[in-house]
């Protein structure tokens, strides 16, 4: 599967001078063509070349080569950022891009904002031979993940990794044995994902939520997502 691209002429012949205005600039190609990334109406297909077609990057990811999902990733990250600060959140004054779109201004009060990265953590938590899995309801049978979340204001990623565990599955961890191992970033929206390892406090004795094992064996675990950096997590 192959990443296309639209000559940004097109785009601004088939947009507005809003389009132009708002247009990121994404760095240049080996031949020392541009790249620029803007928003588009995806029920729009009049700038798609023929036999093309959208895609949901975050579906995508696993089939694309890491040099076409970082770029996809960067343009999906700022064009959402862009969209998400139109307006001064102090005088409610519509903003402007600046820097080619990796931050914008207030033209009335001169507030300068910049794109947000919110920390989040993953984390490969083992007891024994085993790994501890979760799910959501509303995924496809089979489908289990890693513990994953947000840190919180004044929270240490450590303790951002014992914290979620706790809330998510009752199981406590030993602090002293969280590691980290590894990061990454994730763009949906803005997410800046950092790996780590952990045991688990004896006894565990939580189970999932639909009443059976929380826990895998090693040699027993579901498929990993490839663009997920849980494959990469060792156990400590």
């Amino acid at each position: 599967m192959g990443v296309g691209t639209v000559s940004l002429a097109a785009l601004l012949a088939a947009g507005d001078q809003e389009t132009e205005q708002e247009a990121v600039f994404l760095g240049v190609q080996p031949d020392d063509a541009p790249l620029f990334a803007v928003a588009v109406d995806p029920d729009d297909t009049k700038l798609l070349p023929e036999g093309a077609r959208w895609e949901d990057l975050r579906k995508l990811g696993p089939d694309l080569e890491h040099a076409d999902a970082a770029l996809l990733g960067l343009a999906r990250s700022l064009v959402s950022w862009n969209q998400s600060v139109r307006f001064c959140g102090s005088c409610g004054e519509r903003t402007s891009p600046r820097r080619a779109g990796y931050s914008r201004q207030c033209p009335a009060c001169s507030a300068r904002f910049y794109p947000r990265l919110d920390p989040a953590i993953i984390v490969l938590v083992t007891h024994g031979d085993y790994c501890l899995l979760a799910r959501n309801k509303r995924w496809d049978a089979g489908r289990f993940s890693l513990l994953a979340g947000f840190a919180e204001v004044c929270e240490t990623l450590e303790m951002a990794v014992v914290r979620e565990v706790a809330e998510e599955t009752g199981v406590g961890l030993d602090p002293a044995s969280v590691r980290f191992i590894a990061s990454q970033p994730w763009p949906f929206p803005s997410s800046l994902m950092m790996g780590f390892s952990a045991h688990v406090l004896p006894p565990a004795a939580a189970t999932s939520a639909d009443g059976g094992p929380p826990y895998a064996a090693a040699d027993a675990l579901p498929p990993v997502t490839p663009v997920c950096m849980a494959r990469l997590l060792p156990s400590p």
